[in-house]
């Protein structure tokens, strides 16, 4: 990798805590931050918590970035390198190609493995590797180049819920770690091995929620399933009784008083 330049102009792209997270630091590092892109209103989390601490006047949104108009506006900022962190939108080649040191995007789940939508799901109900990367982006999904990785113990305790939380402190830290590697182009491009990656869909993940009282599943193969639908504030597992859905949620302990 090349290293960047001194104060390279840098196009953030935002949400929820890990965009937070990621907004702080770089304004505490006093990063160049051009322009800051926000997903749609209706699907934003904590926007204007990021609008704050970034302090930027160019603010575009997700549903802008395949227009003409907006893409010559960030184009006029000659931006070097734009930073994807809890991005949930597929970027289009035509903005990929503005950024001359790439497109760099924060994901959570050890790639190739679980590329996609909710890798923290997969690698519960199906016991694969875990963890946290950073990649370049191009035009397929989270197959980019890898800049780093680290690698998350599932533990037997774990739900889905609980594996997530895990995966936002440690991306931010990931992040914290590589950056100045980054800026010096210290950091080499692992291709990705298609041969062994996996890629899910947001809709492949309702086919985990029911829970079929006909079907035989091994014990271990049961529990996943719960394990990988349950969360603090909600489930989403659920069988059938008289044709009403209940729902069911497990919560796990090393302890039998919790």
């Amino acid at each position: 990798m090349k290293p960047l330049p001194k104060h390279p102009k840098i196009v953030l792209l935002a949400n929820d805590r890990v965009g937070l997270e990621i907004t702080k630091y770089l304004k505490q590092q006093k990063e160049n931050i051009v322009a800051l892109v926000l997903h749609p209103k209706n699907n934003a989390k904590l926007a204007e918590e990021i609008k704050k601490v970034a302090k930027v006047k160019n603010i575009f949104y997700a549903d802008q970035l395949s227009n003409p108009f907006y893409l010559d506006k960030i184009k006029d900022l000659e931006p070097d390198l734009a930073i994807l962190a809890w991005f949930g939108y597929i970027l289009k080649k035509e903005f990929i190609q503005l950024f001359p040191f790439g497109c760099i995007n924060l994901h959570n789940s050890y790639l190739p493995y679980n590329r996609g939508k909710y890798p923290h799901v997969w690698a519960i109900y199906n016991n694969s590797k875990y963890g946290v990367s950073i990649h370049y982006v191009n035009e397929k999904i989270d197959a980019g180049d890898i800049i780093a990785r680290k690698e998350i113990k599932i533990k037997p305790t774990d739900t889905a819920g609980t594996l997530y939380e895990r995966s936002l402190e440690e991306i931010v830290r990931l992040f914290i770690d590589t950056w100045p590697k980054i800026k010096e182009g210290k950091v080499r491009r692992i291709p990705q091995n298609d041969k062994i990656a996996t890629y899910h869909s947001a809709k492949d993940v309702e086919k985990l929620d029911f829970i079929d009282l006909n079907k035989k599943y091994t014990g271990r193969e049961l529990i996943n399933q719960l394990r990988a639908r349950s969360f603090a504030d909600r489930t989403y597992a659920y069988f059938l009784h008289k044709g009403k859905k209940i729902y069911v949620k497990v919560i796990l302990s090393e302890k039998p008083n919790f």
